[in-house]
């Protein structure tokens, strides 16, 4: 493999020469600043004041004319670029990234060619004998969720194949973990895709980066079939069977109700299955329909939470809303959101 990094940075080429006739001295010299920004930055010049233009191939001592530009009207002038293929390996799949390279007056550089979502450039310092790395993303450019992830892990390749993983440095760890999480992230968004027969090519990416929240919840309910907390207390239930003499008791409640979840254009119906923890019946109220209602305190020693889970099936809801009371402890440990979210990242989950 550093052979074949070698080969990348390697600057043996034929030798070709242009020679330029300027109007006057004063354009000559203006090529000369000109040539040395060219160097420095490899952005593309435009030349003034030129008269003609010879080219020729020189080959040892020997000099072979290839052709005369008599009448110029204008010159632009840049440094050639060499596509270089550079072999990676993705879940035993072999592939192809194509880079361009050029080199400058005193560094190396080798950036992605035609990329689109995510630009990487490295330079090769000469002097310094120091190798940087920049990115950039743009994943509104991703035709879907599929092609993000394919571009994340492509990305992760070059990384491996450009740094050691054993180097200590902390702005590479960092990249290396964003990536790690990223990438992770996208397959759980596929298999939420999956479950819930949404085509991928139907999603938006920008409606998808502020559905992130969404999509975790999703997946710890529907795939790893989770239990989460939420500490945001509930006030009351309505449409209940209950005796007053439970009124001032503390009392668990199980309860199933059906959401509507709009996802990219597709309704989803979603029955969430809840456990009142910590709650006391305060009260019991009827509405306008003769409707009970029971309404909820708590204590600010033992504070109340719902614990819930979902289900895309409501006989499978109520069926779990039966189970719950031989389950309860397995709601009692369950984490909030925010905790899961945390683990998901860190790969616990």
């Amino acid at each position: 493999m550093r052979n074949r990094l070698r080969e990348l940075f390697d600057d043996s080429h034929d030798e070709y020469s242009i020679k330029i006739k300027f109007i006057d001295s004063a354009m000559g010299r203006e090529f000369g600043k000109k040539l040395k920004e060219l160097n420095a930055t490899g952005i593309a010049q435009e030349i003034n004041g030129v008269e003609q233009i010879e080219s020729s191939l020189k080959d040892g001592e020997n000099n072979y004319p290839i052709k005369k530009h008599p009448h110029v009207e204008k010159v632009i002038i840049g440094i050639s670029k060499e596509l270089v293929e550079i072999p990676i390996s993705i879940h035993g799949r072999e592939q192809k990234y194509i880079f361009e390279k050029q080199k400058l007056r005193d560094k190396i550089v080798i950036e992605t060619k035609d990329a689109t979502v995510i630009k990487m450039r490295f330079e090769w310092g000469e002097k310094e004998k120091k190798l940087e790395f920049q990115y950039n993303v743009d994943m509104e450019k991703a035709k879907n969720i599929n092609d993000l992830l394919e571009e994340y892990e492509r990305m992760e390749a070059i990384i491996d194949l450009f740094f050691k993983k054993d180097v200590e440095n902390k702005e590479l760890e960092e990249l290396r973990r964003w990536l790690t999480v990223s990438i992770n992230y996208f397959r759980r968004f596929q298999k939420v895709l999956s479950t819930l027969k949404i085509k991928d090519e139907k999603i938006n990416i920008k409606e998808a980066e502020e559905k992130e929240f969404l999509i975790e919840k999703l997946y710890l309910l529907l795939i790893e079939n989770g239990k989460i907390r939420s500490n945001q207390k509930i006030k009351s239930i309505n449409d209940v069977e209950i005796d007053k003499a439970v009124i001032g008791e503390p009392i668990f409640v199980v309860y199933v109700n059906e959401q509507n979840i709009d996802l990219f254009g597709n309704v989803i119906t979603f029955y969430m299955v809840s456990s009142i923890f910590n709650a006391i019946a305060e009260d019991i109220k009827k509405d306008e329909n003769g409707k009970k209602k029971l309404l909820f305190s708590d204590t600010d020693s033992n504070p109340m939470y719902r614990v819930y889970s979902g289900f895309l099936n409501k006989k499978e809801a109520e069926k779990e809303e039966k189970r719950v009371i031989n389950k309860i402890e397995e709601y009692k440990e369950a984490k909030t959101l925010e905790e899961y979210l945390e683990q998901l990242r860190e790969g616990i989950v």
